[in-house]
């Protein structure tokens, strides 16, 4: 692994107002569902982006100020994903695997979840479960061979991984794609087939079930929300209209707070 580390993220003025108004509000105990790690050995084009290495190191550094030093601060890791890992055949693959197992080794209080290809089986990821910290699985669109936001959810997370996550009760973490996310009607068919299929896993909808424009999660949550096995992250989703319906009609047991580090870094 390499030694040199993403950039320190510095806090603004606006972050220490934040800090200070927090301060005695935040619970000493914060589990964070959506961190991101990553390094430019298989993530090149985010690195450019973000940091050589995003690491445990970075994530705990940037948010013991930004929580308030909580006494305990557990993560969720997620590769963060990169086009070059499209590629099956330039060990990019190999490499997220390696990473991430090297991050949980630091701690053995977080957990983290590993990327599913399109096309693997249910004996190919199985193989991939070498760590007892990996507790989830990630895909993402832009690693089908269609490489399309219009993709179907079906075309980039196979439905191997939904066998292995009901049969070792795991979760699936899904950023959902097409123009009106949780409010199309081929995403919503899905992800109530899919649900009542595997009921022993669980499937996170990331991002307020991608509610960035919020009508799209007030419109539809309801028609999912029966569902137990169905749960939401809120990271870097700043649309509380979302969030509130979602917590209203799922209820706050099945929500979590993540912070999609090192994307909330960003500003604007």
């Amino acid at each position: 692994m390499k030694k040199d580390s993403a950039p320190i993220y510095p806090l603004t003025e606006s972050d220490y107002e934040a800090i200070r108004v927090l301060n005695g509000f935040l619970p000493d105990k914060i589990f964070d569902a959506h961190a991101h790690v990553l390094d430019r050995d298989f993530a090149p084009g985010m690195a450019k982006r973000y940091g050589n290495t995003v690491a445990l190191e970075n994530h705990k550094a940037y948010f013991n100020e930004m929580l308030c030093k909580p006494k305990k601060l557990r993560l969720n890791m997620i590769i963060f994903p990169d086009e070059a890992m499209s590629n099956e055949k330039n060990g990019c693959r190999e490499k997220c695997d390696a990473f991430i197992k090297h991050e949980l080794n630091k701690d053995a209080e977080n957990v983290g979840e590993i990327m599913v290809w399109p096309d693997e089986s249910v004996d190919d990821i199985e193989k991939r479960l070498t760590h007892p910290q990996i507790k989830g699985l990630k895909c993402y669109y832009f690693l089908n061979s269609q490489n399309s936001f219009n993709s179907r959810i079906e075309e980039y997370l196979p439905e191997s991984a939904w066998e292995i996550a009901d049969k070792k009760r795991m979760c699936i973490t899904l950023h959902l794609v097409r123009n009106t996310a949780l409010a199309d009607a081929e995403n919503q068919k899905y992800i109530l087939q899919m649900a009542r299929k595997y009921p022993d896993a669980t499937l996170i909808l990331a991002h307020a079930a991608c509610g960035f424009a919020s009508w799209t999660a007030v419109e539809s949550v309801e028609k999912i929300s029966h569902l137990e096995n169905i749960w939401f992250d809120f990271s870097a989703v700043c649309e509380p209209s979302a969030m509130f319906q979602i917590i209203k009609k799922a209820g706050l047991g099945r929500c979590m707070w993540g912070s999609d580090f090192p994307v909330c870094t960003f500003r604007g």
